[in-house]
């Protein structure tokens, strides 16, 4: 279970109560399926009691992560997670998760100085709330800062050891790091607490050993589970091996760019010393405001994508999202400095 601090009597309702606490179970869990169980529990939990403050949380949460685990748009989401999140604080005013779901609004609509006051908010209220840590670390990655996004991910972890989502993150965190020994033992824990994104960080770091047997065993855990399209991760290991397998794996990538994660095609396109590839999707994402790929903003800091970073067309792509204004106002990124009006990044 989540830790948190409970200022103030959840409900009388009995029945609300144990239909909110399945959902949490559910929530907790992830994966499309658990998610709108979770969504369903939480609404019947606010109709027996809609003064149900946490309940109503709850909903805006299990909405808001609905996005990154199905393909339902963002704009169908947000307003029902806002709605809900304002909800609740309307109810209780010291709920942390509610201010995290507005945090993750902001972040994922690249509103980085809104996002971070929501996240400072909610851990203000609830300093032992996990959600409020394990979000606002996502917010750092997302914008460069990695060794303080681990620190905000290490407070989640502490107050909930058993998320699945906190040690898929903390694995991806020590990956991006270099940390094999950390992202191996987190990735594990992740798989085995029911996060798949554990299986993706754990190919990784295999492929990164030379361990490809193993790499492509994680592979194909992952998209069996994940349903990623034909077999990219896969296919990409064996290009690593075998460089007969490049040109289908490009074929493949450039058919598929569209539905695919940034985590998934950029990696894979620098990997090959695609460049500009990887830059024309990057802008084919942008250009479609129904679709942001939240934590795939992560994928830009990792260590194997230095050679997009140095690439003079990066301080555009971070001007354009807004990072170099927030950058100036809020501390640089670890990989980044200023240079003169723009930006240099290894």
């Amino acid at each position: 279970p989540e830790a948190m601090v409970h200022t103030k009597k959840a409900t009388e309702n009995l029945a609300a109560y144990e239909l909110y606490l399945k959902g949490r179970y559910f929530w907790q869990r992830r994966g499309e399926n658990n998610i709108r169980h979770a969504i369903g529990l939480f609404e019947r939990a606010t109709e027996l009691d809609p003064k149900f403050a946490r309940a109503w949380s709850s909903l805006a949460a299990a909405h808001i992560t609905l996005t990154a685990w199905s393909s339902v748009p963002n704009d169908e989401q947000f307003p029902l997670a806002v709605s809900a999140a304002q909800k609740a604080l309307m109810l209780d005013d010291s709920l942390a998760e509610a201010y995290a779901v507005l945090g993750d609004v902001a972040r994922l609509d690249r509103k980085w100085a809104e996002a971070k006051a929501h996240y400072l908010h909610a851990i203000a209220s609830e300093p032992k709330n996990s959600t409020a840590h394990l979000w606002y670390g996502e917010h750092l990655i997302s914008i460069g800062r990695i060794r303080d996004g681990l620190e905000e991910t290490l407070i989640a972890y502490q107050l909930d050891p058993l998320h699945a989502g906190t040690n898929n993150n903390l694995a991806q965190i020590y990956w991006i790091l270099d940390d094999t020994h950390n992202a191996l033992k987190y990735g594990a824990a992740g798989v085995e607490l029911a996060g798949n994104a554990g299986l993706r960080i754990q190919m990784l770091v295999n492929l990164r050993l030379g361990e490809f047997d193993r790499a492509i065993e994680f592979a194909k855990q992952y998209e069996d589970l994940q349903d990623v399209p034909v077999g990219i991760l896969t296919l990409f290991v064996e290009a690593k091996m075998d460089a007969a397998k490049k040109p289908l794996l490009l074929e493949k990538l450039e058919e598929n760019e569209t539905i695919l994660h940034f985590s998934h095609s950029l990696p894979a396109y620098v990997g090959f010393g695609r460049i500009d590839d990887a830059y024309r999707v990057v802008n084919l994402r942008l250009s479609n405001d129904s679709v942001d790929p939240g934590n795939d903003w992560w994928v830009l800091w990792y260590s194997d994508m230095a050679a997009f970073r140095q690439d003079a067309r990066f301080a555009e792509l971070v001007t354009k999202l807004g990072l170099v204004d927030y950058w100036r106002e809020n501390g640089w990124p670890d990989a980044c400095q200023p240079a003169g009006d723009s930006v240099s990044c290894q």
